[in-house]
């Protein structure tokens, strides 16, 4: 009898045995900020194990501390796809990509303020206890203009939700 249950939990639940970790070489690289060192290792790391969603988020993070907004939202974008219910991915996503409309051209930043938008708000709904994502929100109303969306009265909404955190 012990050996079927063994045999249950190898063969039926391998996510067990193999959790998806990053190798611990890449979290002293991080810790040191190497990132110019660790961005090419994570690459490679990613090509060989394409579902590692943890490499992908730490590649993600990899370029938003070298202000690569552009991949950073690549690998975010990923993680959103693949991993649609995971309010921390969107918000990511939605961090990445009003760092890149802060940089872009005039005519870039409608287009990418709606998917911040939608990006935080997917997060919000996801998660009613992600306290990051609404104190985003709450910068977000009150940095923007009021012909994009800005609105003290909706920064005020999501400060009052923060407080209730």
């Amino acid at each position: 009898m012990m050996k079927r249950n063994y045999f249950l939990l190898i063969f039926c639940f391998p996510i067990l045995i193999f959790s998806q970790n990053v190798p611990d070489d890449f979290r002293i690289l991080w810790k040191s900020k190497s990132y110019d060192e660790l961005a090419p290792k994570l690459e490679q790391f990613i090509d060989l194990n394409p579902t590692n969603y943890e490499a992908i988020e730490l590649l993600g993070d990899v370029y938003g501390r070298k202000y690569d907004w552009n991949n950073a939202a690549l690998c975010y974008k990923k993680l959103v796809n693949t991993k649609p219910n995971v309010a921390h991915y969107h918000y990511k996503y939605g961090g990445v990509l009003g760092q890149k409309a802060k940089k872009s051209s005039k005519l870039k930043v409608f287009g990418l303020i709606n998917q911040v938008k939608k990006s935080f708000s997917t997060a919000a709904a996801l998660d009613p206890m992600h306290w990051k994502v609404r104190w985003a929100m709450v910068e977000l109303y009150v940095q923007l203009p009021a012909f994009l969306g800005g609105s003290f009265n909706k920064a005020l909404d999501y400060a009052n939700e923060l407080e209730s955190i």
